[in-house]
């Protein structure tokens, strides 16, 4: 990436399948990717409250992150499909984080980035510039559309000044939907490497069917959340699922490893550099540590991408 060059006002934005991460130099959002259409709210407050949480798409208003969860009961959509990136309730989450980003920023006219699963990239980047450009209202000059592993090492390189990463890198971005793998050899991306599994939701589906043997009927979100916890309350009792949680991580795991070293082959034991990011890094880090102790991890793993994408555009040129 260029260096000593004046910048722009960018943003860069992570649309993921279990939040929407957005940032803009030092202003940094995450919020849940929960939407739903707007309803009337008659308790006291309760307009106001979520009115940051409100958008407008000609003419239909919805609301995401956690006014959605609340007010659906947690009945959102998924959005766990391909073609996510038609739907109106994933341009409502685009233009939630950019009018967030505008407005925290003050920033007139930013360029944006976004970011694409692997496997997905080849085929949607021009259909998402064209959404968002119709969506936003803005130009499809200022906005760009990159795999999400290359927002992963875009990150990595600046952060360690732009020039101490090697020749060749992996990255294993663990999302929700998708577990997207990417290459970098000699500087350049490469279109073999490039390539996506099932993620996070592997985990949780496995889950999910291990709590129903146990009588515990719940839906995919809560068994994200509990990813995290190992323990739910359900029927009035804190129930104690780390067994469970173990069992569905380890399917992760197993999954993640096998996909890398399909994809990656050899290169991932030569690799320079071996990156793990994502909203799911940290449910597998140790895991992946045992078995590449190469990997690196960094310690807040789901802005990694957003940040990069940020980076991107925030550079001169082009």
């Amino acid at each position: 990436m260029a260096k000593n060059v004046s910048k722009r006002a960018a943003i860069g934005q992570d649309i993921g399948h279990s939040a929407v991460k957005v940032v803009a130099g030092d202003y940094r959002e995450i919020f849940p990717a929960a939407v739903m259409p707007a309803i009337a709210l008659s308790a006291p407050g309760a307009s106001e409250r979520a009115a940051a949480d409100t958008v407008s798409l000609g003419g239909q208003q919805w609301f995401v992150g956690n006014t959605a969860l609340t007010q659906s009961m947690g009945r959102v959509t998924d959005g766990l499909r391909d073609d996510w990136i038609e739907t109106a309730e994933h341009k409502a989450l685009l233009k939630a984080g950019y009018d967030k980003a505008v407005k925290a920023t003050g920033e007139i006219e930013p360029v944006l980035t976004l970011g694409l699963p692997s496997r997905l990239y080849g085929r949607q980047w021009k259909r998402l510039r064209e959404i968002a450009a119709l969506t936003l209202q803005i130009p499809e000059e200022r906005i760009s559309v990159l795999p999400q592993p290359m927002g992963a090492w875009l990150d990595a390189a600046v952060a360690n000044g732009g020039e101490s990463l090697g020749n060749t890198a992996a990255i294993v971005d663990i999302g929700y939907y998708t577990t997207d793998f990417g290459a970098i050899e000699s500087g350049q991306w490469s279109e073999t490497g490039s390539q996506s599994i099932q993620g996070v939701s592997l985990a949780a589906e496995v889950l999910k069917r291990e709590l129903s043997v146990m009588g515990m009927d719940l839906d995919m979100r809560q068994c994200n959340a509990i990813l995290s916890t190992g323990s739910i309350k359900y029927d009035g009792q804190v129930r104690d699922v780390t067994k469970q949680v173990a069992i569905a991580i380890e399917a992760m795991t197993d999954s993640i490893v096998d996909g890398a070293m399909r994809v990656f082959g050899t290169v991932i034991h030569t690799a320079d550099d071996l990156l793990v990011v994502g909203g799911g890094a940290s449910l597998v880090s140790d895991a992946l540590r045992k078995r590449w102790k190469m990997a690196k991890i960094p310690a807040d793993p789901r802005y990694v991408v957003a940040n990069g994408l940020f980076l991107f555009g925030q550079e001169a040129g082009d």
